[in-house]
């Protein structure tokens, strides 16, 4: 067993639930997300090696976190981005966000550029998760209705 990756969900999972805290959400969805926040960095981390990318991490832990947040928005009869805000805190590449700025002030205009471009390739697979989870529980909602009138 990899003991870093327990540790890692050991680590998310209180991180989350203090930014759910800090976030005002209702108690009986912060541990539900937070165990959401930590399950979507093991994804992470382990999909990142086993894809050969990590912009596939991202893409893959975002999926996984917000599909699972709109099946619990429906049996907890809440918004799924009570779920999904705080629990994406951890998937969020900050130290990308960092060292850019750092490499900037540097004058290190290169690596700038990588790490930006990295950092911002995985802000948009974060986002193209997000939207393909939203437009296929649209879709889906919408043709549950559908069949719903015809029968």
């Amino acid at each position: 067993m990899n003991w870093n990756i327990v540790r890692d969900f050991l680590i998310c999972v209180p991180a989350t639930i203090f930014f759910a805290i800090l976030l005002k959400v209702p108690r009986k969805a912060i541990l539900m997300g937070a165990i959401l926040g930590g399950a979507g960095y093991v994804v992470y981390e382990w999909t990142s090696p086993v894809m050969g990318s990590a912009i596939a991490g991202y893409f893959i832990g975002t999926l996984l976190m917000a599909v699972c947040s709109e099946i619990l928005a429906r049996f907890m009869k809440m918004p799924a981005t009570i779920f999904i805000i705080p629990a994406i805190i951890p998937l969020v590449p900050g130290i990308g966000l960092y060292n850019t700025m750092m490499y900037l002030v540097q004058g290190q205009n290169e690596k700038a550029g990588q790490t930006g471009v990295s950092t911002i390739m995985a802000i948009v697979a974060m986002a193209m998760a997000l939207v393909l989870t939203a437009i296929l529980t649209n879709a889906v909602t919408f043709m549950m209705k559908v069949v719903k009138r015809k029968f």
